[in-house]
């Protein structure tokens, strides 16, 4: 406690201050401390060095603020320090003990308290330690495998729904595959068609040139037969369907699913 250990000395102000009387209220040098100890009425004060007193402690009044005279005894019944004036007028007829002896009392108690109060200090330091090594670590074992009880469920749940989007996708696919052989080979037909059709124009086109009479017809009766044998244009083909997809067939899988898990099945 160094909080007044510059202070200078309150008698002859001018060395600092090496020790202190609590009765006194002052700070002595080395000097004036020995002048002090040779005083009869100062004699027997506590004095102490300047290094151990708390600012606080140091300006605690010693002195019966009601008549200021020193405390020299105990009050029992009122639990209280007085002076000599107070043993005749307000403490009259009050049991008195030494401040002395009520101090030594009031020391163990301090001693006990301390004991208590490092036991104490223990008892919690051992059940903190108890509880960061015990709750926390259980906390996070729980913690972990909670969390990897959810990711399992989940990614169950995941694998379920991936594997029905898959079908699902496949599905489509494989629909739109066939829709479009289907429109591929009308496409084809009609580029059949068509080459037919162009060839016998050619054909047409070159007889129409011809002078010769029998030639004409007897090339144009070979053309008609050929004629006769082109196809049909054929019919424009149904639009290509594409099932729609039931959103409410899906949820009503994934639900079934999840209740068969919650049933435990």
């Amino acid at each position: 406690m160094a909080q007044i250990s510059t202070k200078r000395c309150d008698l002859c102000t001018e060395n600092n201050g090496v020790f202190c009387c609590y009765e006194c209220q002052h700070a002595l040098c080395d000097l004036c401390r020995h002048k002090h100890d040779k005083i009869p009425s100062t004699r027997g004060h506590s004095v102490t060095d300047i290094q151990n007193v708390d600012l606080a402690t140091f300006n605690t009044r010693s002195q019966c603020v009601s008549h200021e005279r020193e405390f020299i005894f105990y009050c029992v019944k009122c639990c209280d320090l007085i002076c000599s004036k107070c043993v005749t007028s307000t403490h009259k007829d009050h049991t008195f003990s030494e401040i002395v002896e009520m101090v030594l009392k009031e020391r163990e108690l301090a001693e006990i308290t301390l004991s208590e109060l490092k036991v104490k200090m223990e008892n919690n330091s051992s059940l903190k330690e108890n509880v960061r090594c015990n709750h926390l670590d259980r906390l996070t074992k729980e913690s972990k495998h909670v969390i990897e009880d959810i990711e399992s469920t989940y990614q169950v749940l995941q694998l379920f729904v991936e594997s029905k989007k898959t079908i699902k996708i496949t599905e489509i696919e494989d629909n739109e595959k066939l829709e479009r052989q289907n429109v591929e080979s009308f496409l084809q037909d009609i580029d059949h068609v068509n080459k037919h059709i162009s060839r016998t124009c050619s054909e047409l086109e070159n007889i129409l040139s011809e002078k010769h009479d029998l030639t004409f017809f007897t090339s144009f009766k070979t053309i008609q037969k050929d004629i006769n044998h082109i196809d049909n244009v054929p019919e424009s083909p149904k639009f290509p369907e594409v099932e729609r997809f039931d959103k409410r067939v899906v949820y009503k899988e994934v639900a079934d699913f999840i209740q068969s898990k919650a049933d435990g099945r």
